[in-house]
């Protein structure tokens, strides 16, 4: 069997058949050789490619797994099965026995990194020689020995965020390190004590506690920033130029102490404090759930109270209206005298307007019953209602009606309906009697006290001389107002109009 290599891939020749070696036809080879085994080693631009005798490709080398360089020049076997090659960035042999490669560059003698092509040949003996731009290259391959000493290295460094720790003992000599909570971002420098081609060096280092496996590293630094408190071991080792490694790493303990509230005495106190805190809290929360449960009783009861003494007031008042009704109506179905068709309209007439004064009663004080709390903003909207429907009986009369509610007035309902019933009765005295032509009302609040003003200019009266009706209808409203602890007061002169106002005490 022949191979021919081509700059348009590999052929062979056999039986006189020719056929393509499976690798790529674009790939130009640039060198052939059969190891021990029978097996094919083609050196391309694109590395190499391990054929089978049937041109079958079993591996492909190239700068991604295992080569420096994949531009391949020559290949030749030593006498140990090992297979050598030449590229642009010097030697390698690869190991059949370990399946890995070694490289050689111009630090370990070799002419150049830059071989030639065809500049390749192995001698009778086994002596193997490589040329390149700077001359050739002859050796024994038996005597290429690794170089078997493995190095140690030591800690040259420390550092604190990145100043020089200030300590008495020499950085190398250092095994233990304790630190504060806030001294907790450490960097080390190191260097390994093996110099026969150092630049070949290399390093790994970990630190336990932060890392899970060992960092290969070129450089011979390495930082952690903010470690949190704790113990850690930081270890560091190092390969010489041929990638024997140290057994036994250099390790440095550092313990970084935690602030006292992460101690264990000072958990276990705040543990006790916690419990005690939640025990006063849940005693707390207990009192604050029973105190409320008497508040919503009380208030229960106040709301139940208020509630009579509407259900009280709706009665007489009611009861009153209807029996006027009753007895009208009576007299017009069963008169003890003869009554004239004019006296009997009036009456039906009165029955009427009081049956209606009963029904905006009993939605006034429905209104009241409905609610627990009743805003100010909602007494205010029902005040409105009652002036509005009033004045289409009154048109000639202007209303000037201000508003300042601000929050947080709220009303019983026992007491909106009183304050409400004032209302009433002081504006229908106006827009009866008052001959006014200007009703000015105004709804404030005083640091979370309500304050209800009135006014007309209308032609007043003097208070010290009042018929009897008016003489009851004041007292009543004096009376509702003491019945929801407000104030209220009273200014009228004759011609010159009527002020009345209440004050939440």
């Amino acid at each position: 069997t022949i191979w021919v290599g081509t700059p348009n891939g590999v052929f062979r020749l056999k039986n006189r058949q020719v056929t393509r070696g499976a690798i790529p036809e674009t790939i130009f080879v640039k060198c052939i050789s059969q190891d021990s085994r029978g097996h094919i080693w083609i050196g391309t631009l694109g590395g190499i490619y391990v054929l089978d005798g049937n041109g079958k490709v079993l591996e492909h080398y190239t700068d991604q797994n295992g080569l420096t360089n994949q531009f391949i020049y020559g290949i030749l076997q030593d006498g140990q099965g090992n297979m050598w090659c030449s590229h642009n960035k010097g030697l390698s042999i690869y190991r059949m026995s370990s399946g890995k490669f070694r490289h050689y560059d111009h630090t370990d003698g070799v002419q150049s990194n830059e071989f030639n092509t065809g500049a390749y040949f192995k001698a009778a003996d086994g002596e193997l020689f490589f040329g390149g731009i700077n001359g050739l290259n002859a050796f024994a391959p038996e005597e290429i020995k690794d170089n078997p000493t493995k190095p140690e290295v030591i800690i040259t460094s420390i550092k604190l965020f990145d100043v020089p720790l200030r300590t008495d003992t020499a950085h190398w000599n250092i095994r233990t390190l304790t630190l504060p909570h806030e001294q907790n971002s450490l960097s080390f420098e190191f260097a390994a004590l093996e110099y026969t081609n150092a630049d070949k060096n290399q390093y790994a280092y970990m630190m336990e506690g932060v890392d899970e496996q060992w960092i290969n590293s070129g450089r011979r630094f390495a930082r952690y920033a903010a470690l949190p408190p704790g113990r850690y071991v930081f270890k560091v080792k190092a390969s010489n130029n041929d990638g024997v490694w140290q057994d036994k790493p250099t390790e440095i303990v550092i313990n970084i102490i935690p602030p006292v509230w992460q101690r264990l005495w000072f958990r276990v106190l705040s543990a006790f404090f916690a419990i005690g805190s939640l025990a006063a809290f849940i005693t707390w929360v207990q009192r604050q759930k029973h105190k409320r449960q008497i508040r919503t009783l009380e208030l229960q009861q106040k709301i139940q109270l208020e509630r009579e003494r509407i259900s009280r007031d709706l009665h007489d008042a009611v009861g009153t209206q209807l029996s006027l009704v009753s007895n009208n109506i009576e007299w017009v179905t069963h008169p003890l005298k003869d009554l004239s068709e004019t006296e009997k309209t009036e009456k039906l007439q009165f029955a009427n307007t009081t049956a209606r004064d009963i029904i905006a009663t009993l939605r006034e004080t429905i209104w009241a019953l409905n609610k627990e709390i009743i805003t100010y903003e909602g007494f205010s909207d029902k005040l409105k209602g009652f002036i509005q429907k009033q004045l289409m009986l009154y048109p000639h009369i202007q209303l000037n009606y201000t508003e300042q509610l601000g929050d947080g007035i709220e009303l019983g309902p026992s007491e909106a309906l009183n304050l409400f019933r004032i209302c009433q009765e002081v504006i229908a005295n106006s827009l009866k009697y008052a001959q006014a032509s200007m009703l000015d009302i105004q709804l404030k609040n005083e640091q979370g006290k309500y304050q209800v003003i009135i006014v007309d200019n209308g032609i007043g009266f003097d208070p010290e001389s009042v018929d009897t009706e008016l003489q009851n209808g004041l007292e009543n409203i004096r009376y509702r107002a003491g019945d929801i602890d407000a104030r209220l007061k009273l200014d009228s002169v004759p011609g010159k109009g009527t002020r009345v106002a209440i004050f939440k005490k």
